[in-house]
């Protein structure tokens, strides 16, 4: 399995509704960083005895989710998420011998948890943690796996 960490900016617009307590809206997210990782696990252990590695580069992101909270009071919302990741990947493997490379698209189920303070009207910055599953890599056999988890902090402008 593969694991892609890293420190990323991204661009966020969305939209949200409120009725009484309950917050629903809808999003999209363009990461604007870079993200790495390498094959952790029982295939990276061989790899790694051979003298190979894996490498995979995670350069663009994007997402477009729904989210659904419960406003606390006035100022602070808790939320969860349900979204759908499209990533652009640039892989490289070396089995010690030789170096191979490859890009391909992953695209996975994005879910998460968050909370949300408004500052001013105007206003407000969040903190959440995103959890996407990409499944199996494709052209792998069904040997390589890959996740990513993302802890975010930002500011919001509202209109």
């Amino acid at each position: 399995m593969t694991k892609p960490d890293g420190v990323s900016g991204a661009i966020r617009v969305g939209y949200d509704w409120q009725v009484g307590k309950g917050v629903f809206g809808l999003g999209g997210e363009y990461n604007l960083g870079k993200y790495d990782g390498g094959l952790s696990g029982v295939y990276g252990d061989a790899l790694g005895e051979l003298g190979g590695d894996l490498n995979l580069e995670v350069e663009k992101a994007a997402t477009i989710f729904a989210r659904a909270g419960y406003a606390v009071n006035e100022n602070l919302l808790a939320y969860g998420l349900l979204g759908y990741t499209w990533a652009d990947v640039d892989g490289r493997a070396s089995d010690g011998f030789e170096t191979y490379s490859d890009s391909t698209d992953l695209d996975g189920v994005t879910v998460g948890i968050g909370a949300e303070y408004r500052f001013t009207n105007n206003w407000s910055g969040y903190a959440e943690y995103a959890y996407t599953d990409f499944g199996t890599v494709k052209d792998t056999e069904g040997n390589v796996e890959a996740t990513m988890q993302q802890v975010k902090l930002g500011v919001n402008y509202r209109f």
